[in-house]
């Protein structure tokens, strides 16, 4: 699987951490929070793929094969998708997950299914 048209996307990093430069300015209203049926709760991560070699091609329908991936396993996880971008050579996606999505595995299907 080494040849020059194989897509691979082997490094994920999931970025979780909140810094007092990235805290909201604002007071969360409820609805900003999502409910279980016995949690409240506001999780969300913002993931990054990046190409091997940072090769630009998720271009066509490779970018629509991993938007269609991304969209599956975050309605599978009961995620709801805040933002997402493709670029030729990396994936941005901003996602909210309830407290019981273990995050590894997430990004384990995700990656899994993308390579």
């Amino acid at each position: 699987m080494n040849s020059k048209n194989s897509v691979m996307l082997p490094r994920v990093i999931a970025r979780g951490m909140c810094t007092s430069s990235t805290l909201p300015t604002h007071r969360a209203h409820v609805s900003d929070y999502r409910h279980g049926s016995h949690t409240t709760f506001s999780m969300h991560l913002h993931i990054v793929w990046i190409t091997k070699y940072r090769h630009k091609v998720l271009r066509g329908e490779v970018a629509e094969w991993v938007r269609a991936i991304v969209r599956e396993e975050c309605q599978k996880a009961r995620g709801d998708i805040l933002q997402g971008h493709i670029a030729p050579d990396h994936v941005h996606v901003m996602i909210s997950i309830p407290p019981h999505v273990m995050i590894s595995r997430l990004i384990q299907r995700m990656q899994g299914q993308s390579s």
